[in-house]
């Protein structure tokens, strides 16, 4: 059973992933706090719900193949917008995103794994005969 298709685990899966990305720009952040005229970077944020929506919506798979690699530069990671500000990279800012970020992934993978435990016992059943 491929779960990817159905939507509440793309979602979450989607979610996960940029959370994931986003840890990573923020841990460049923090690797540069002391480079002179280095700009503090993001990632911009997926609008979820439009998503949610154009997945309910879609008669047909949009993505040809999960596995496929994007083309690589430094505007993106993994096909996400890099969004640099003018903003200094302060490291009490950094640290404040990086445990948000944290905790929204966590929940996400909580929500996946529940959700997850829910589907096996629909299928198996709950063993309570």
């Amino acid at each position: 059973m491929d779960l990817s298709k159905i939507t509440s685990f793309a979602l979450l899966e989607e979610k996960m992933k940029y959370n994931a990305d986003r840890q990573q720009v923020i841990a460049e952040n923090f690797a540069n706090v002391d480079t002179p005229g280095y700009k503090r970077k993001d990632i911009e944020k997926p609008d979820f719900a439009n998503i949610f929506n154009e997945k309910l919506s879609a008669l047909t798979p949009a993505q040809t193949n999960s596995k496929h690699i994007g083309a690589v530069d430094d505007d993106s990671i993994n096909g996400r917008k890099v969004i640099t500000s003018e903003d200094k990279v302060q490291l009490d800012m950094e640290a404040l995103e990086m445990m948000q970020n944290s905790t929204s992934y966590s929940e996400a993978n909580a929500t996946y794994k529940k959700m997850l435990s829910l589907v096996r016992v629909a299928i198996e059943g709950s063993g309570a005969r």
